[in-house]
């Protein structure tokens, strides 16, 4: 109704009684201060907000805390609140969510998620990063700009087990030949562009339950161009020079295309006594 509750002085603020949305604390300095003198370890002050629903259900909000500001047209603006929720309302199994909100370019987007069941970061309300019983799910580009050591895995289980890195396409109908993952090794060119120098892509030759097949490219560039430099497949290996294949191994041997040469070999060591050269075949 608009009623001064009551100050000790004018410097302290005034707490006025406004209708239909609580108390109102005005003061030209801080604003609210709290203090318990309990000499207890556990007894700090504290602040309830408190939802008390005659019919609480599950995604309930429990309260919210606004921060508000001006805008250059003097319109009081909600510019971040941090909002409570009831996720799960069931005795005895309670879950509760707390959610950050800031506003960008007037719109308001969730920017952190702290709930039981992990913990989310958000871009402009896209979800970038997820913690989760299995890890970090890292939606986009994960950059670090630390030198020398960037990424550091560690298995911390006590069998022979190591640390791993998995790539997975989720893609809902999968197909012969996808690309399940790609590494790209890049860096700085000499007028500051950034080219990959070299990358590794992995794809699902046969995706056949039972009989999958894959197949693994390794790439290098040479003179401004991208070129295969190593198949791995479940045909056999593959070199290449710039592109062209060189050598190939499958179940009969190896199959060399151009010249084999050799700076160690000599009459000695290879002749025509210990090579069976029916199972050398070379192609020109």
């Amino acid at each position: 109704d608009g009623s001064v509750i009551g100050s000790a002085s004018a410097a302290a603020g005034t707490f006025t009684n406004i209708a239909g949305t609580g108390m109102q604390l005005s003061s030209t300095t801080s604003s609210l201060q709290i203090t318990s003198t309990d000499t207890g370890q556990y007894t700090g002050p504290y602040i309830y907000l408190t939802h008390d629903s005659a019919s609480p259900a599950n995604a309930d909000e429990t309260g919210e805390i606004y921060f508000r500001g001006n805008d250059s047209l003097g319109n009081i603006t909600n510019y971040s609140k941090i909002s409570g929720f009831s996720t799960d309302v069931t005795d005895g199994a309670e879950d509760g969510g707390l959610y950050f909100y800031n506003k960008t370019a007037g719109v308001e987007n969730i920017d952190l998620r702290l709930t039981n069941g992990g913990v989310t970061l958000a871009n402009l309300g896209n979800t970038k990063l997820t913690t989760a019983s299995t890890g970090v799910d890292v939606t986009g580009r994960l950059t670090t700009s630390a030198a020398g050591l960037n990424l550091f895995m560690e298995g911390a289980d006590d069998t022979s087990a190591g640390p791993y890195m998995q790539f997975y396409h989720n893609r809902p109908t999968a197909v012969d030949n996808d690309e399940i993952g790609e590494i790209l090794f890049t860096g700085k060119n000499s007028v500051g562009g950034i080219p990959y120098y070299a990358r590794i892509r992995a794809f699902s030759a046969d995706v056949d339950a039972g009989t999958e097949d894959g197949t693994v490219f390794f790439y290098a560039y040479s003179a401004g161009t991208d070129h295969i430099a190593m198949r791995l497949q479940f045909g056999g290996v593959t070199l290449a020079h710039l592109g062209t294949t060189k050598l190939v191994t499958s179940a009969t041997g190896v199959t060399v295309t151009g010249e084999v040469a050799a700076t160690t070999v000599n009459a000695t060591t290879v002749n025509a006594t210990t090579v069976d050269t029916t199972n050398i075949e070379v192609t020109t």
